[in-house]
């Protein structure tokens, strides 16, 4: 005879927030070996490649820390499923032109599995805490992107240019750098 566990997750939800995990770090392997295999000059904003495949770890990690069967995480579930739905989402529509469809695909599965939590939960001060979460986890994508696309570093060798997020003109020639401020 099994004694049933309470407030344990069925093997579905569970099933459903693995498979974004899973998918995410496969997702990140993906990435890199994409950005690595494409040669050519070192592009001038080298940080954005190591952000977003961190960021994409980091909800792969809430989600996985959300199948823990512990009493603070259990009342967390929810706060850290939607938190990386959000982010997934959120970068998902950034990418969509690159890795976007597949993180699309891993925040679907992400979402189903935030609903049933949210909805097991059946406390108002449950959902209040997944819509935080998920707020300062797209604050965390936005404020991130925001300084890894200003942090310009020059390649070595060779000439680029180009303009940050925030409407900054630059030059790269072979290692120094040249800022065009606008009025």
């Amino acid at each position: 005879m099994v004694a049933a566990r309470p407030y344990s997750e069925g093997w579905a939800t569970r099933v459903l927030v693995a498979v974004p995990v899973v998918a995410l770090v496969a997702i990140v392997a993906g990435y890199i070996a994409i950005v690595q295999s494409q040669g050519g000059p070192a592009p001038s904003d080298v940080l954005t490649v190591p952000f977003v495949a961190a960021y994409l770890l980091l909800m792969a990690a809430m989600l996985a820390l959300s199948l823990i069967e512990q009493k603070t995480i259990k009342s967390l579930r929810p706060a850290l499923r939607a938190a990386a739905s959000a982010g997934l989402v959120a970068l998902g529509v950034l990418a969509a032109f690159s890795i976007g469809p597949a993180i699309m695909i891993a925040a679907a599965f992400a979402i189903a599995a935030t609903v049933i939590s949210i909805i097991s939960a059946r406390r108002r001060a449950t959902f209040i805490g997944a819509a935080i979460a998920a707020l300062l986890s797209v604050g965390l994508l936005a404020f991130g992107l925001e300084v890894v696309w200003n942090i310009i570093i020059c390649p070595p060798t060779g000439q680029s240019s180009g303009t940050t997020a925030t409407g900054i003109n630059y030059d790269c020639d072979d290692g120094y750098l040249t800022v065009h401020y606008s009025q």
